[in-house]
């Protein structure tokens, strides 16, 4: 038989747990949040001047600070600190501009709100805890003759689209992880490769794949800037007088990003409803299509050009740019090779710039198309193509 404990024991302390609902305990005080949360607008662009308004409704005279985030948790500007603020609607205005006045890079931001009232209650909204439900696949529309990729976010979203190959190498990233609203959209694409070296959308064997992830409630979506996003975090480094990559890993700023980033994963992976997306989590600096470059060298180049001729065996020489070079210096990441959309040759441990020996007398005379793949542990894939003329 189970235990029951005694009686009068068990009443205490159900007595102490509705009292401490009601009364709360020192220092364990009811939290509050904002109500009636409003954003407009949610897009701004930065060259027309547009600002957005962040407003909600406060029931009682309270302390307000509003603070504003990147996606990575950097933190960009502060609109208020502790500011009295009387009961009723309350409004803040964003300039689009971060705490030295710079204007911030296209990208989403979201914002956070710390109220204190004079009685002790007291409440931090954090959309961010909120963010990340994944979208699953995302339909699609080629319009050939526009030369545009259509798709529709019934919310506001972060959208990657990539096209390729079936059971071969991914061709092209169309959009890579770009913060867009809810509603219709059109990119343009001419159906070329990342490389411009042919038109892959008649190709046997295409695939368009499009896939999204929420982004915070009340998200801003910065659209147009004068700053390009490296730009802005090369400059931002600058100032702080650190190299780029030395800033995003080891500034002062990156640590208290760090922190934020690992309060926002334990309260989405503790309190997620539904099915969260793996890329949600990713810092978006470094959650970026490697940039890859291809050459050839050896004997057996007889001419080169935007279309070499070549024969024999040939040196296919692939480099990272720099900034992937950097943001790829702690990952490990696979090179994977391919001639006309057939799978070659791969490494799992890649490096650059790396080196892979083609024997062109395995392949027919007449042009080949040859497909570098950098692939990272995080999915993301970088590719080049180039045309090559074999003649042996």
């Amino acid at each position: 038989m189970k235990e029951r404990g005694n009686p009068i024991i068990r009443f205490l302390a159900i007595l102490l747990v509705l009292s401490s609902l009601f009364l709360g305990f020192p220092g364990r005080v009811k939290a509050f949040l904002p109500e009636d949360i409003d954003v407009q607008p949610r897009t701004l662009n930065l060259l027309r001047g547009e600002s957005a308004l962040i407003s909600f409704y406060l029931p009682k005279s309270a302390l307000v600070t509003t603070k504003i985030f990147d996606s990575s948790h950097f933190l960009m500007a502060t609109l208020e600190d502790r500011l009295r603020c009387p009961e009723g609607r309350h409004t803040v205005k964003w300039n689009g501009r971060d705490t030295d006045g710079v204007l911030v890079p296209p990208e989403a931001y979201y914002f956070t709100t710390k109220i204190e009232f004079d009685d002790g209650r007291h409440g931090l909204y954090n959309p961010a805890f909120s963010g990340g439900k994944d979208m699953g696949l995302i339909s699609t529309k080629i319009d050939k003759q526009k030369r545009e990729v259509s798709y529709h976010l019934t919310e506001s979203a972060r959208i990657r689209i990539r096209a390729g190959v079936q059971k071969g190498p991914l061709r092209k990233t169309i959009l890579d992880w770009v913060p867009s609203g809810s509603g219709n959209h059109v990119v343009a694409w001419d159906g070329k490769d990342e490389t411009g070296t042919e038109v892959i959308w008649n190709k046997e064997g295409f695939v368009l794949n499009a896939t999204a992830f929420s982004l915070p409630p009340y998200s801003i979506i910065v659209s147009n800037s004068e700053n390009d996003y490296i730009d802005y975090w090369t400059e931002r480094a600058r100032r702080s007088g650190m190299a780029l990559m030395e800033y995003m890993r080891t500034s002062r700023e990156a640590g208290a990003a760090l922190v934020r980033a690992r309060e926002v994963a334990s309260k989405v992976l503790s309190g997620t409803s539904g099915r969260l997306s793996n890329y949600y989590l990713i810092n978006t600096f470094i959650n970026r299509m490697p940039e890859v470059g291809m050459s050839f060298r050896g004997d057996g180049i007889v001419s080169t050009g935007d279309v070499p001729v070549v024969k024999g065996r040939v040196s296919i020489n692939v480099t990272l740019s720099e900034l992937t070079r950097k943001i790829l210096t702690e990952q490990r990441y696979e090179v994977v090779f391919y001639v006309d959309d057939v799978l070659i040759g791969e490494d799992e441990t890649g490096y650059s710039p790396y080196t892979w020996i083609l024997d062109t007398t395995t392949l027919t005379n007449g042009p080949h198309i040859i497909t570098v793949n950098i692939a990272t542990l995080s999915d993301q894939v970088g590719s080049c193509s180039r045309k090559i003329m074999v003649s042996n």
